[in-house]
């Protein structure tokens, strides 16, 4: 019976479409153009950063994402700066499979 519901439940979640949170449903001009955001830089490490991550504490290089890529740049482990896609544009389906993976435990 929990195969069941847990199955019927994932094949919902996949055809209706989930709400966004409203800060996802009106995304600013850097959400959506990634390429745009800044992100910074130290003057002798090979990572871009988020602003406020502990890496920054001697220097702090502000750059656009796609400055940073382009120059070699690498991001940062810790603070997890964006990569390549806009939060709107991923995908649903790790959140999904979650839901199921607990709800059969």
């Amino acid at each position: 019976m929990r195969r069941l519901l847990a199955a019927l439940a994932l094949a919902l979640s996949l055809l209706v479409p989930a709400p966004l949170p409203v800060a996802a449903q009106t995304p600013s001009a850097a959400q959506r153009d990634p390429q745009t955001q800044t992100v910074y830089i130290t003057r002798t490490g090979k990572r871009y950063h988020r602003d406020g991550c502990r890496y920054l504490a001697s220097s702090k290089i502000p750059m656009s994402l796609k400055d940073a890529k382009a120059n070699g740049y690498t991001p940062c482990k810790v603070c997890h700066p964006p990569s390549r896609k806009c939060m709107s544009e991923t995908s649903r389906f790790p959140l999904t499979l979650y839901f199921v993976i607990t709800f059969l435990d």
